[in-house]
């Protein structure tokens, strides 16, 4: 069942683990909930507080949704979310709206497709771990290729293939620490990376800040572009989360 409108449940926060810099994964429990429709993002939010702000759960388990999430430091004058969700502590409790269905799972593991590159920065790379961890729950057959930018290794979210075993899993990772790594050094790398697959029939997958899926795929929420479309990789085979 699609939810055409998001439902309002308590969440208790039952776990929170930093995984590296400003980088927590965060466990909360949000009661009996059928399995949802992937692809998915859910909304979190302060209680008594009207922001809430997306994020792609990594797992659900049960009751239990695991959520990757970067704290950034309060603005002056910003009305901003995870500056409060950096107060709480184990068992309190929070807003989680329940849910927003992004792509069906179908058409991203099909058979016209056996090969999937997820092309991520940041944070970005948690819906790519959804599916991973529906594949590898599965079995899937399909070989998958993730090129992942991270500021450093200490902001590196997904390291390697372990977590995901009995998958075809290849990691290559992006660091954008260094002072002459520009934006756009870092987008003709990708480039470089992508080109023994642009041969092939392979599906691709977008997600990052705004500026990265553009110059990767295009606008978000806009007309295809970006190096792909440069490459034509049509854009059936692009999906931007």
């Amino acid at each position: 069942m699609v939810h055409n409108e998001l439902i309002e449940k308590r969440g208790i926060i039952k776990e929170i683990r930093q995984i590296g810099i400003s980088l927590y994964t965060y466990l909360v429990d949000i009661g009996e909930e059928s399995f949802p429709p992937l692809c998915y993002a859910i909304r979190l939010g302060i209680v008594g507080k009207t922001l809430t702000r997306p994020y792609s759960p990594v797992s659900f388990t049960g009751s239990t949704v695991e959520c990757i999430i970067k704290i950034y430091p309060q603005e002056e004058g910003k009305n901003m979310f995870t500056p409060d969700l950096e107060k709480l502590s184990v068992g309190d409790e929070l807003r989680v709206l329940w849910y927003t269905p992004k792509y069906p799972i179908e058409e991203i593991l099909s058979t016209k497709h056996m090969h999937v590159c997820m092309i991520s920065a940041g944070t970005g790379i948690t819906p790519m771990m959804q599916i991973l961890d529906y594949a590898a729950q599965n079995r899937s057959m399909h070989k998958f290729t993730s090129i992942a930018l991270s500021h450093s290794a200490n902001h590196q979210i997904l390291k390697d293939s372990s977590l995901y075993s009995g998958i075809s899993l290849e990691c290559i990772s992006l660091m954008s620490k260094h002072p002459d790594c520009t934006h756009a050094e870092l987008i003709r790398k990708i480039e470089v990376l992508i080109q023994p697959l642009l041969s092939k029939d392979v599906l691709y997958l977008v997600c990052g800040p705004d500026s990265f899926v553009e110059a990767v795929s295009g606008v978000r929420k806009g007309e295809y572009g970006g190096l792909l479309m440069r490459h034509n990789v049509p854009s059936s085979s692009c999906y931007k989360f």
